[in-house]
């Protein structure tokens, strides 16, 4: 909760700070008290911005998602034939949770955010995704939503299972990451 003699620059702070904390403890570990101590501020002082813990965890997802969106809204954008702008989507939304591995965990993963209606309406970015899906040869049967779900699905599992290293077996075989994200994207030519 802000207030009026809250600065507005600490709750940024404060995001910016539990963003680069969580990629080191994980989310779960993450504390307002801590959180504080590294700002240099009194342990009350983050409560002046947010409830508890949780908000901030929703704020930080909302970070999250409002990149995830941008890159989403630029591929969507982009000069390029349909089948590329879903690309570019792709290895954007790979090339995030590469970058920010516990906030990409909690933004998709996490038990926290369940039924927060500011992460309901994070959905733009998969809002945004359809619609480069449905613009797609595949995309144009009737069925665009289903094909979206699809390879929505498929990218977090990749992610994920990058994230986790389940795929390093496979690399002695010559098949990598980008590989299997290339074959989802090839669907969709």
């Amino acid at each position: 909760m802000v207030t009026a003699a809250s600065p507005p620059s600490l709750r940024a702070r404060l995001i910016d700070l539990a963003e680069r904390e969580i990629e080191t403890i994980g989310h779960e570990a993450l504390s307002l008290r801590a959180l504080a101590a590294a700002a240099g501020v009194a342990p009350s002082a983050p409560y002046r911005h947010f409830r508890d813990r949780a908000d901030l965890l929703v704020a930080l997802a909302e970070r999250g998602f409002a990149i995830l969106a941008e890159s989403h809204l630029a591929a969507a954008q982009a000069n390029e034939p349909p089948a590329r702008r879903l690309e570019i989507a792709v290895w954007n939304f790979i090339a995030f949770a590469r970058a920010h591995p516990a906030l990409f965990r909690l933004m998709f993963t996490s038990d926290a955010l369940r039924g927060t209606p500011e992460i309901d309406r994070a959905g733009q970015s998969f809002t945004i995704f359809e619609a480069m899906v449905a613009a797609t040869r595949l995309g144009q049967d009737g069925r665009a939503q289903l094909h979206s779900l699809s390879l929505w699905s498929a990218l977090h599992g990749v992610a994920l299972l990058e994230l986790d290293g389940r795929f390093e077996r496979f690399n002695d075989v010559g098949i990598a990451t980008d590989a299997i994200i290339a074959d989802l994207i090839d669907r969709f030519r």
